[in-house]
């Protein structure tokens, strides 16, 4: 099974990518540190199921995805 991953604040903010399994944490190399982002939130069934990660915490995260796709982050 493969897995769509986004990414949630950070130094990968917005970006996506493709898992063929399921993590829990995601460490990522920034230019100054390495940070680590934890799977928040699974979403959709299937095929290509949809992975929210996130340095924020659960209720952040989810405001922040609601803010930027439902259209009242007007950035």
């Amino acid at each position: 099974m493969r897995y769509r991953a986004l990414f949630v604040s950070g130094p990968v903010d917005g970006q996506e990518r493709v898992f063929d399994s399921l993590r829990s944490t995601v460490e990522v190399r920034g230019p100054k540190a390495t940070v680590v982002y934890r799977l928040r939130y699974r979403y959709g069934r299937g095929r290509l199921e949809t992975l929210i990660y996130s340095l924020l915490d659960f209720e952040e995260t989810l405001d922040l995805l609601w803010s930027r796709y439902a259209g009242e982050d007007h950035a």
